[in-house]
């Protein structure tokens, strides 16, 4: 085929061509404008039934509701590394440093500004960093309820939106980049939804904003970014199939070929990523699920006639065009002074490089693979859902799924074991569900629909976020990627379905919900994992931390050691080691060096070289913390030696050395 006839072609196929890819440089900003007001194409009629038109009373009810919980427990929780080392590093910044260039952030940098924002805008204390977390929750859960209102009808779409707000930011509502990870991550996944119905261009550049803006608050926002180049690979594959013309199969496999090995190198640099720490957990929950996505994607490219390879270079470019500039907007912007400056080799090397460490220092291995077994009794239901064709049967389903949903929340709620079995079957569930929605996918006669289309977009983007369990796999980490869990689980139950209700599966989400309340909300899982055991709890009384709740002991820990810091530091600064950067904000006093953890600080880590700065600083004060199992390990000899010298009177207390010398 020439590439005259090509474009004849191109041209020929109307205006899914046009508004998809093959135009997009031309029609970019029209495109976009346009994507912002309602599509003037007529919609199915399931998608007219369940998009936000639906009751706007219980969108209304479950934002102000699920605002409300996490309001109530907006103080709960505290952990050193977290709320006081952020605030810290956002004060840093308020005060004009700049993350990577005069402190080494522990993750890309945007977060250390909005938090800086919230400071500003609430006040210097702990609690203003979880109100701009509240504000955006807000927003979330809107959005959260929009993308399940498109998947199942209002009511279900209210629960299933309950469901993940449980088992989210209310467990643990700490201003970290992970949540906002969550937040980003959903957002640009209702845009794609849109592009699903729409066929709009400007709303891949709007997902693509959000996946940059997901990398400024961690480097993880890229896993969401490359989920969504899964999703716009597949949507190509699509419009091939879609658009018949006799003559196409006289193109070779050169573009088949070629897709073919940038799938298999995405399959490489997955398990380059996990090579560190690679065992069969580690297969299973974070390879497992990409390789099922790009076999997916392989085998669906093979069995289908195709276009030539100008076609389909158009068609894929025009399509992943707009999102590489939505990604890269954000990004160059916030990294503008970093190019002014010249500094934007040291923050790539914060990013990119120092990072690596974590894979020694910060290593948490995941639950076993075997614990995969516990959620296949989910699959078997959404099964058995699938084969209940009359009311009568549906009617029965739902009373013995009722039934068992009760009968096993009453063993959770008796047997400390039997509720964590709970917990692994859903944070399990993850590769089992990538594997599920493939075969289903690959084997489903019907021709593809925006169903099917919003199936490889949730599953993708569920499967590849949850790589932000690697490589700290706490039980806790898990909620991170949850929300995205349910709706996976939506999507492949409506396709499975045939059109039948979702109404039998119900108790499912019911009995979740009530788990996590009961169960885990109450445990401090983000502390003590699912031990399953409370701990009393005690509010701070310190002015930076007022009102803010955590563990007994370390509450009073921490105020002891702030109160003794006190008395001796006067105006001066402070210095912390290791990995004690969270007495910089509660003792509001200011840091003399760049290092926040002391693994991730390179050379900035050398005993003379802190030496010298606490000398230049006039430090008075230093906190020595003999905490067993931090990340840094304990501080070289040189330089306790060197601290014990320069600062000969100490007080012990608890685990903090904290030694001082007179003005």
């Amino acid at each position: 085929m020439s590439s005259l006839q090509s474009d004849q072609h191109t041209s020929a196929a109307g205006s899914r061509i046009t508004r998809g890819s093959a135009a997009w440089p031309i029609t970019f900003f029209s495109a976009f404008s346009e994507a912002l007001a309602p599509p003037s194409i007529s919609r199915p009629r399931e998608m007219a039934r369940v998009s936000l038109g639906g009751p706007r009373w219980l969108l209304i009810g479950v934002v102000v509701f699920s605002t409300l919980v996490l309001a109530a427990r907006l103080r709960e929780g505290f952990i050193p590394a977290d709320d006081p080392v952020q605030a810290h590093v956002a004060e840093r910044v308020l005060h004009g440093d700049r993350p990577h260039v005069q402190f080494h952030d522990a993750y890309t940098g945007g977060l250390s500004y909005l938090n800086a924002f919230s400071l500003w805008l609430f006040g210097i204390r702990l609690i203003s960093p979880r109100i701009m977390l509240l504000l955006f929750f807000s927003v979330w859960v809107a959005c959260f309820w929009h993308i399940v209102g498109k998947l199942t009808s209002p009511l279900p779409a209210t629960l299933f939106t309950l469901l993940a707000v449980v088992w989210s930011v209310p467990l643990y509502p700490s201003p970290l980049p992970s949540w906002y990870n969550l937040y980003f991550a959903t957002f640009g996944t209702a845009a794609l939804f849109s592009y699903i119905q729409s066929r709009r261009s400007g709303w891949i550049f709007l997902a693509g904003l959000f996946a940059g803006l997901s990398f400024l608050m961690k480097i993880s926002g890229l896993y969401f970014l490359a989920a969504l180049v899964v999703f716009l690979i597949y949507d190509e594959q699509d419009f091939q199939q879609s658009v018949r013309y006799p003559d196409r199969n006289i193109s070779g496999p050169a573009f088949s070929a070629l897709l073919t090995l940038a799938l298999l190198t995405f399959d490489a640099a997955l398990l380059r990523l996990l090579h560190s720490q690679l065992d069969i957990s580690e297969i299973y929950h974070f390879a497992l699920p990409g390789f099922a996505l790009t076999l997916f994607l392989i085998v669906r490219e093979w069995s289908v006639p195709r276009f030539a390879m100008v076609i389909r270079l158009r068609q894929f470019a025009g399509r992943l065009f707009p999102l590489m500039i939505g990604a890269a907007l954000p990004i160059l912007l916030y990294l503008a002074p970093y190019l002014h400056t010249g500094t934007s080799g040291r923050w790539y090397t914060g990013v990119f490089v120092l990072p690596a460490a974590r894979l020694q220092h910060a290593f948490y291995p995941p639950i076993g693979a075997l614990g995969g077994v516990c959620c296949i009794p989910l699959f078997i239901v959404l099964g058995v859902n699938c084969r209940l064709r009359t009311p009568a049967m549906r009617r029965l389903g739902l009373a013995a799924l009722a039934l068992l949903s009760a009968a096993a929340l009453a063993l959770c709620l008796r047997s400390p074991g039997y509720a964590r079995w709970t917990w692994v079957s859903v944070a399990t569930a993850i590769p089992v569900l990538t594997v599920a929605a493939v075969t289903a996918l690959l084997t489903r006669r019907r021709a593809a629909d925006q169903a099917q289309s919003q199936l490889v977009l949730l599953v993708a983007v569920a499967a590849l976020c949850s790589l932000i369990q690697f490589p700290f796999s706490t039980p806790f980490y898990f909620c991170y990627v949850s929300p995205l869990v349910v709706l996976a689980f939506i999507a492949l139950a409506r396709v499975q379905s045939h059109g039948c209700s979702l109404l039998p599966l119900l108790p499912v989400p019911v009995f979740y919900l009530a788990f996590i309340v009961l169960l885990i909300m109450p445990s401090q899982i983000y502390a003590r994992g699912l031990s399953l055991t409370p701990v009393a709890q005690k509010a701070f009384t310190l002015p930076r931390a007022a009102g803010l709740h955590g563990e007994a002991g370390l509450v009073d820990l921490y105020q002891r050691a702030v109160a003794e810091v006190a008395k001796h530091k006067g105006n001066m600064p402070i210095y912390a080691v290791p990995d004690s950067a969270e007495f910089y904000f509660l003792a509001a006093s200011r840091n003399p060096t760049p290092i926040l953890w002391e693994f991730l600080a390179g050379p900035d880590r050398e005993p003379n070289r802190i030496l010298d700065g606490v000398d230049e600083a006039g430090v008075r004060v230093v906190i020595i913390s003999h905490r067993s199992g931090n990340d840094s390990g304990p501080p070289a000899p040189e330089l306790l030696a060197g601290l014990r010298r320069r600062f000969p009177q100490s007080a012990a207390v608890g685990f903090f050395e904290i030694r001082w010398k007179d003005a």
